[in-house]
């Protein structure tokens, strides 16, 4: 298949961002998404989240080293208070930054015809099968889906995944199990589920 799902009309592939374009709808089509074959199986981080990381990482690491400076070395007392408080927030911010950085870098989700696989922080491999999730909801504060499991529970970060997550989630999971907002997000994502190859 190479015509848009939504318009039917020719479809183009943008290299530099590695997604299928349609022209006349003026929309790329979901990450992961194929038309020529299996749609990719394993999805990470794209590049551009990594490199706002790193700049995230680098302007927090200057107020933490400055204000550091600023206590050790206080021109007066009253801004002893100061300098330590907005120190305290962009430390935290310092660590929130690193951390996203490496799940940037280290994270990735590989789907299947069998279940879900997710590559951690840590190193290894956490692998649930679809018949094991219990229930699929999507945590709007947190920013993830959660998949509760007979294994446990697996957090998936709408940053990392497209088309192929999306569609085994549909076409592998009753409905019954997929929470209100879940649907919801899903349906927002104006994915093409019920178009394009499947899992057979």
């Amino acid at each position: 298949m190479s015509n848009c799902p939504w318009c039917g009309t020719s479809i183009t592939f943008l290299s530099k961002k590695k997604v299928y374009y349609c022209q006349n709808c003026d929309r790329s089509l979901p990450r992961g998404y194929n038309p020529d074959g299996e749609p990719n199986q394993t999805e990470g981080y794209e590049k551009g989240f990594k490199t706002a990381t790193l700049l995230f990482i680098a302007f927090s690491a200057f107020f933490v080293v400055y204000g550091l400076l600023l206590i050790t070395f206080p021109s007066d007392t009253e801004a002893d208070t100061g300098h330590i408080y907005s120190t305290i927030i962009f430390s935290f911010f310092l660590i929130l930054s690193v951390w996203l950085y490496l799940e940037a870098k280290y994270v990735s989700i590989t789907v299947n015809e069998i279940g879900i696989s997710k590559h951690r922080i840590r190193g290894d491999d956490l692998f649930i099968q679809f018949d094991e999730i219990k229930k699929v909801s999507f945590n709007g504060a947190a920013g993830w889906f959660v998949l509760k499991t007979t294994k446990g529970t697996m957090r998936v970060v709408p940053f990392v995944v497209g088309y192929r997550f999306y569609k085994g989630i549909i076409d592998k999971v009753p409905d019954n199990k997929l929470s209100r907002t879940a649907k919801m997000y899903i349906q927002k994502m104006d994915v093409p589920l019920d178009i394009g190859p499947g899992f057979g």
